[in-house]
């Protein structure tokens, strides 16, 4: 019984490095879609430079290279498409001090999603909390779409 589950944990143990390791190998693809996406403190992506960089709060930061496969620009401008990114306003500002609203502690400031597709260049700015609803909800999609989840996929 012992040996089987030794087995049993060494063959965990090397699959799971394996799939580690894969998982990080990215095909090399052009990118028709560039994106510089500034997101809670340090957290970035930026194709432009081909980099992804990721806070690791008490260990400083990591920058790898990073870029994003066809499939995936497919669907962020698929999403573009849908929210009608271009007509969102350039800086959704924070809600204004006389006002009730909610506060984050530590605040990570300003945030910042610049896209360049085709002919079209729009950088947007926000605060997390705005009094912008409707365009925050629109650019929270992007963000649950691809955007933000690549920041947090590597494990470094």
């Amino acid at each position: 019984m012992k040996i089987k589950l030794l087995i049993f944990v060494a063959l965990f143990i090397s699959c799971s490095e394996n799939v580690v390791e894969q998982s990080f190998e990215r095909e090399p693809a052009d990118q028709e879609i560039k994106i510089l996406y500034k997101h809670w403190f340090n957290d970035e992506v930026d194709t432009f430079n081909k980099t992804l960089t990721k806070d690791l709060v008490i260990d400083g930061e990591i920058t790898i290279d990073f870029w994003f496969q066809k499939s995936e620009q497919s669907r962020i401008i698929d999403m573009l498409e849908q929210i009608d990114f271009w007509t969102i306003r350039d800086t959704l500002d924070q809600n204004p001090l006389d006002s009730a609203y909610v506060m984050i502690d530590p605040d990570p400031g300003i945030q910042e999603l610049k896209i360049e597709y085709l002919n079209n260049s729009k950088t947007v700015y926000w605060y997390l909390i705005n009094d912008y609803e409707d365009e925050t909800a629109r650019i929270k999609k992007i963000n649950r779409l691809n955007i933000g989840n690549n920041i947090q996929r590597p494990r470094i």
